[in-house]
Protein backbone atom coordinates (compact mmCIF):
# COMPACT_ATOMS: atom_id res chain seq x y z
CA UNK A 1 0.00 0.00 0.00
CA UNK A 2 1.56 3.31 -0.99
CA UNK A 3 1.76 6.07 1.58
CA UNK A 4 -1.15 7.79 -0.20
CA UNK A 5 -3.44 4.88 0.66
CA UNK A 6 -2.19 4.79 4.25
CA UNK A 7 -2.92 8.53 4.53
CA UNK A 8 -6.42 8.02 3.13
CA UNK A 9 -7.09 5.13 5.51
CA UNK A 10 -5.85 6.85 8.67
CA UNK A 11 -6.47 10.48 7.65
CA UNK A 12 -3.89 13.21 8.02
CA UNK A 13 -0.39 13.90 6.81
CA UNK A 14 2.03 10.96 6.35
CA UNK A 15 3.63 11.35 9.80
CA UNK A 16 0.23 11.49 11.49
CA UNK A 17 -1.05 8.51 9.46
CA UNK A 18 1.97 6.45 10.57
CA UNK A 19 1.29 7.28 14.21
CA UNK A 20 -2.39 6.42 13.85
CA UNK A 21 -1.58 3.14 12.09
CA UNK A 22 0.91 2.21 14.82
CA UNK A 23 -1.59 3.05 17.57
CA UNK A 24 -4.34 1.05 15.85
CA UNK A 25 -2.32 -1.98 14.81
CA UNK A 26 0.60 -2.46 17.18
CA UNK A 27 0.19 -3.49 20.82
CA UNK A 28 1.88 -1.04 23.17
CA UNK A 29 2.21 1.77 20.64
CA UNK A 30 -0.04 4.15 22.56
CA UNK A 31 1.94 3.52 25.76
CA UNK A 32 5.18 4.15 23.89
CA UNK A 33 3.97 7.50 22.55
CA UNK A 34 2.82 8.53 26.03
CA UNK A 35 6.21 7.53 27.47
CA UNK A 36 7.96 9.64 24.81
CA UNK A 37 5.80 12.65 25.74
CA UNK A 38 6.54 12.20 29.46
CA UNK A 39 10.26 11.82 28.77
CA UNK A 40 10.26 14.98 26.64
CA UNK A 41 8.47 16.98 29.34
CA UNK A 42 10.92 15.77 32.00
CA UNK A 43 14.06 16.22 29.95
CA UNK A 44 17.38 16.56 31.66
CA UNK A 45 20.88 15.82 30.49
CA UNK A 46 21.62 12.89 32.77
CA UNK A 47 23.00 9.67 31.36
CA UNK A 48 19.92 7.80 32.60
CA UNK A 49 17.58 10.17 30.77
CA UNK A 50 19.62 9.84 27.55
CA UNK A 51 19.53 6.04 27.74
CA UNK A 52 15.79 6.05 28.35
CA UNK A 53 15.11 8.51 25.55
CA UNK A 54 17.32 6.61 23.09
CA UNK A 55 15.56 3.34 23.95
CA UNK A 56 12.15 4.93 23.40
CA UNK A 57 13.25 6.40 20.06
CA UNK A 58 14.58 3.00 18.92
CA UNK A 59 11.26 1.39 19.91
CA UNK A 60 9.33 4.04 17.99
CA UNK A 61 11.47 3.55 14.90
CA UNK A 62 10.96 -0.22 15.15
CA UNK A 63 7.19 0.31 15.25
CA UNK A 64 7.31 2.60 12.23
CA UNK A 65 9.46 0.04 10.40
CA UNK A 66 6.83 -2.63 11.13
CA UNK A 67 4.10 -0.41 9.68
CA UNK A 68 6.31 0.20 6.63
CA UNK A 69 6.77 -3.57 6.25
CA UNK A 70 3.06 -4.28 6.62
CA UNK A 71 2.08 -1.67 4.06
CA UNK A 72 5.04 -2.22 1.74
CA UNK A 73 6.31 1.32 2.17
CA UNK A 74 9.86 2.06 1.11
CA UNK A 75 10.63 3.82 4.37
CA UNK A 76 8.62 5.05 7.31
CA UNK A 77 11.71 6.58 8.92
CA UNK A 78 11.72 9.58 6.58
CA UNK A 79 8.08 10.21 7.36
CA UNK A 80 8.65 9.93 11.10
CA UNK A 81 11.69 12.20 11.36
CA UNK A 82 11.01 15.09 13.66
CA UNK A 83 7.98 13.39 15.12
CA UNK A 84 7.60 14.35 18.78
CA UNK A 85 4.95 11.79 19.77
Amino acid sequence: MPIKELVERYKGKPREALRKAARAELPGATDLFVALEVAAKNRNESDDWRRLHNALIRARETMFAEIARRYDLKSAKGEADGDRT
